[in-house]
């Protein structure tokens, strides 16, 4: 059996089936959302040590040096690259899609025009998303998002050099600069 997530038209949230295989996906639009590898570090930093890196150089040079054997403590889908979850090893993109996350209302909206040809539904998914977006989101408290490189005084220039090392592919296929 095949389980029902609801229509576009009810724009009403469905919890998820028990059993996310009887879910059919071949018909489905596909993305995914992406964040600057340097701002998700810092922010990551801060998640998995409730420090600040601005006021924790040493420790956050020390996490930067090796992510992964720093010991955070926190799921490593918060730091490691990106390009692992968007790739799958015989090089195929897994999303249709991919937006950044300090643009994804603007991505939403593309998406959606290219995903839903019927206008009256269209309409009514992107004003559903309107109103979504102007909620107050609950953001990380060291995120500044109206300032969208807040996360550069955290970086030394040894800390960004390891930080780039570490994302040179997400920052080679997704063109992020510092």
């Amino acid at each position: 059996r095949k389980c029902a997530l609801g229509s576009l038209t009810d724009l009403e949230l469905s919890p998820l089936p028990c059993n996310l295989q009887d879910i059919d996906l071949r018909n489905a639009t596909t993305f995914s959302a992406v964040r600057n590898p340097w701002a998700r570090m810092v922010s990551v930093f801060h998640m998995g040590t409730h420090q600040s890196a601005d006021n924790s150089t040493t420790e956050f040079s020390r996490f930067t040096s090796n992510p992964d054997g720093y010991g955070l403590g926190v799921d490593p889908g918060h730091w490691t690259p990106q390009i692992d979850q968007l790739i799958t090893e015989d090089g195929h993109f897994v999303p249709q899609f991919i937006v950044c996350l300090d643009a994804l209302s603007e991505g939403l909206r593309l998406i959606l025009q290219r995903a839903i040809a019927d206008e009256k539904v269209r309409g009514l998914v992107l004003e559903k998303l309107e109103r979504i977006l102007l909620r107050d989101p609950a953001f990380h408290e060291d995120a500044n998002l109206t300032n969208a490189t807040y996360y550069r005084s955290a970086y030394s220039e040894t800390t960004k050099t390891q930080a780039g090392e570490y994302f040179s592919g997400d920052v080679a296929l997704l063109g992020y600069e510092f």
